[in-house]
């Protein structure tokens, strides 16, 4: 009796093992947490991209002094260019829709046109990396429009170990609120905002430094000795972050102060982001605490019944790599450099591959 018992145990067990092999096989192989697994899915559900909200171009702030660059970037896309490009990577990922494609080609040309005013720009989307990479393919083509874009030639090559880059991707961060307006998809695609602190000796710099100094150092030198329009969004970034690091301490004072998160959050937080940053206290996640609870409150009330704030798994968990697990690179060192790693962002600290130049 005790062994027919036994037996019958073993075979319930694997009955058991059979059912969730099999279900790991119909679901990609992946194990849902709750916040989008590598096969593109939340909930059993793939991620709800929808062009509601898709900008005509970049979606600039009106205050960015980058208009021109942007029109330029636009031109040098040419229409035949543009739509080679997207057949390309529709082809290459057959299970992506028009509307997550064009999302993405966004935050492409905006990381084009930070890596314009920046020195060095590491790649902290896996998914954006992906359609860049495609690009590249079109190698005349892609010639072509980094010389009509900036004159300055943007390379892109592997790098072979992951490198976690939390100040740069604080560095990424606070840019990128200063020049673009939020989107229901920028956090899916570059993963959440302002979850490092930006290093004090940068901001010593940022604040003290000459504009000579700063161009040698964080800002693209060559790019901007081309296009005027690009010199002065260096110097109005300058600006801007000399007025904020001024305006830190009320970060401080008014912590429950929420009127400003209200009506333009991104850009609260990356202004408490200077503040808290400053403090150097080892405590910037504590301090930063309720704005990311509200942040995260925020982006999940628009989620409901789209997806926004779920992590994009097209390509990687965009979100999950909050850790700095993800792939990482060193970012260019000058003339247009950049460099690649075999592993994904995650949108993380770590970063995937890079450019820039000075």
């Amino acid at each position: 009796m005790g062994n027919i018992i036994g037996l019958a145990l073993v075979v319930v067990v694997v009955l058991l093992l059979l059912s969730v092999v099999s279900q790991r096989r119909r679901t990609g192989g992946s194990v849902n947490n709750g916040r989008g697994g590598a096969g593109g899915q939340r909930d059993g559900r793939r991620f709800g991209y929808t062009s509601a909200g898709l900008p005509e171009s970049v979606g600039l702030r009106p205050e960015a002094p980058l208009a021109a660059a942007v029109e330029r970037l636009e031109t040098a896309l040419s229409p035949a260019f543009r739509e080679r490009l997207k057949q390309r990577v529709m082809s290459a990922h057959p299970g992506m829709s028009e509307a997550e494609y064009e999302w993405k080609l966004v935050e492409l040309k905006r990381y084009f046109l930070m890596s314009a005013v920046l020195r060095k720009l590491p790649m902290f989307s896996a998914a954006v990396d992906a359609v860049w990479h495609e690009m590249l393919m079109f190698t005349l083509d892609y010639q072509r429009f980094c010389e009509r874009f900036s004159g300055v030639f943007l390379h892109h090559a592997p790098h072979a170990a992951p490198q976690p880059m939390p100040q740069e991707r604080a560095w990424f961060d606070w840019v990128y609120i200063q020049l673009f307006a939020e989107t229901p998809f920028s956090s899916v695609i570059w993963g959440p905002f302002c979850r490092h602190p930006l290093a004090k000796e940068r901001l010593h710099r940022l604040q003290n430094g000459s504009r000579e100094q700063l161009l040698d150092e964080l800002f693209n030198r060559e790019a901007a000795a081309r296009h005027d329009d690009l010199a002065q969004t260096i110097d109005w970034l300058i600006d801007q972050a000399r007025n904020q690091i001024d305006r830190a301490p009320s970060y401080n004072e008014q912590r429950n102060d929420r009127t400003a998160f209200t009506s333009d959050p991104m850009s609260y937080m990356a202004g408490a982001m200077i503040g808290y940053s400053l403090m150097g206290d080892g405590l910037y996640d504590r301090h930063m605490a309720d704005i990311y609870q509200e942040d995260e409150a925020r982006r999940n009330d628009a989620a409901c019944g789209t997806g926004f704030g779920a992590a994009d798994g097209d390509y990687s968990d965009d979100r999950d790599g909050e850790s700095g697990d993800g792939g990482g690179s060193d970012s260019s060192d000058g003339g247009g450099g950049s460099s690649c790693s075999s592993g994904d962002s995650g949108g993380s600290s770590c970063s995937s591959c890079g450019g820039g130049g000075d």
